[in-house]
């Protein structure tokens, strides 16, 4: 195995890996924002998780497709398939991540009393 497969392999068995802990971080936030009655919050979580088990079953079928076709294969398609597919994956992986580290934010600035930014003020 060179070095250029070993990378692959390993960019393509932790997109999963990425998924399932965003869709854990999404569980836990969903979680506390039921403790907490922020109902926006828990539509946001499950709409989030549906999301990206979604995406991660999209991309599994996209890459079975590919692998069972007949057309001609080189490294150059390899490539733009697992790039143009992982990409969306980690990115919709890192934006669930970022939600949900607001929301608790929120929540935790509640608890505390401390102020909380109004984008409308930053603006302004």
């Amino acid at each position: 195995m060179s070095i250029a497969e070993g990378f692959f392999l390993t960019l393509v068995l932790a997109a999963p890996v990425a998924v399932l802990l965003a869709t854990g971080r999404a569980c836990v936030c969903g979680f506390r924002a039921h403790r907490a009655g922020q109902g926006r919050y828990i539509l946001l979580s499950v709409f989030s998780i549906v999301l990206l088990l979604a995406l991660l079953a999209g991309v599994a079928v996209l890459w079975f497709i590919y692998a069972v076709s007949h057309g001609s294969k080189d490294s150059l398609s390899d490539q733009l398939i697992l790039f143009g597919t992982l990409l969306l994956v980690y990115l919709a992986s890192a934006f669930l991540c970022w939600q949900c580290s607001f929301f608790e934010n929120r929540m935790r600035q509640a608890r505390t009393g401390l102020p909380q930014k109004d984008s409308q003020q930053e603006s302004t």
